[in-house]
């Protein structure tokens, strides 16, 4: 399996996520949001799935800005 596919989290923030991307929700803990970030990129690229104009813009400014320069794995792409 792939960890980041899947993180457990409270019921209340589960429903304020719903099906929001980092465009539209971060986590509410800021510390919380780079890896958050890190993971939704992994996943994306592990499955292959796009991403959106307002996603990408999000996800570029959080991860160049407050998130430095973290080091992460580069996720087996899925078949």
């Amino acid at each position: 399996g792939f960890a980041a596919s899947l993180v457990a989290v409270t019921d209340n923030v589960n429903q304020s996520k719903s099906a929001k991307d980092p465009a539209e929700w971060l986590p509410p803990r800021t510390a919380a949001r780079c890896t958050y970030a890190i993971q939704w990129v992994q996943v994306k690229f592990r499955w292959r799935l796009s991403i959106d104009g307002a996603e990408r813009t999000r996800l570029s400014s959080l991860l160049s800005g407050s998130c430095g320069s973290r080091l992460t794995t580069v996720p087996a792409r899925a078949i």
